[in-house]
């Protein structure tokens, strides 16, 4: 005969998509979805900064290693940019005549073809997307990294504008 002992109550089940849906496939454990960076921005919340990703094995124009000087600077930056928001950062402009965004996203394939590939190399690409965050320090000096919701992922130290080497003119 069958077994009487009772059981527990079912576990539910997630909802059906409607009919004609495609399904979404479940991110990979440990994973952060590919999407672009700018994607979801919290403009309301100041930014986290996560050194995880720091590249100290890249080309030496660019690989995180600051001078000494340079990090009491950063660190500085770090806490002056902690007090704001995120849409105050993104707001920020640079130049008296043509109004530049201070620190703004910058698309990976438009990047020195070295540093693109220490992207490659580190697959922070396939983790983050396909455009970079960069912070304006001063004139030459970027910190380039992955923004994702409030967070910014250092990545890389660029004290001389060798990432994206614009023509001075």
């Amino acid at each position: 005969m069958g077994d009487k002992r009772k059981r527990g109550p079912k576990a539910k089940q997630p909802p059906r998509p409607p009919k004609g849906a495609k399904a979404q496939p479940p991110a990979a454990p440990g994973r952060t979805p590919k999407t672009s960076v700018a994607s979801s921005p919290p403009r309301d919340e100041s930014p986290l900064f996560c050194f995880k990703h720091i590249d100290r094995a890249a080309d030496a124009r660019w690989a995180f290693l600051p001078e000494r000087i340079d990090a009491a600077g950063l660190l500085k930056f770090m806490c002056d940019m902690s007090t704001s928001t995120w849409g105050d950062i993104d707001g920020q402009q640079a130049g008296r005549r043509r109004r530049l965004r201070r620190h703004h996203e910058q698309a990976i394939s438009t990047l020195d073809k070295d540093a693109q590939a220490d992207i490659q190399r580190t697959k922070l690409d396939e983790t983050f997307g396909d455009e970079m965050y960069r912070f304006r320090l001063g004139a030459t000096v970027r910190l380039w990294g992955f923004r994702n919701g409030r967070t910014f992922h250092a990545v890389w130290w660029d004290d001389e504008h060798k990432v994206y080497p614009t023509d001075p003119s």
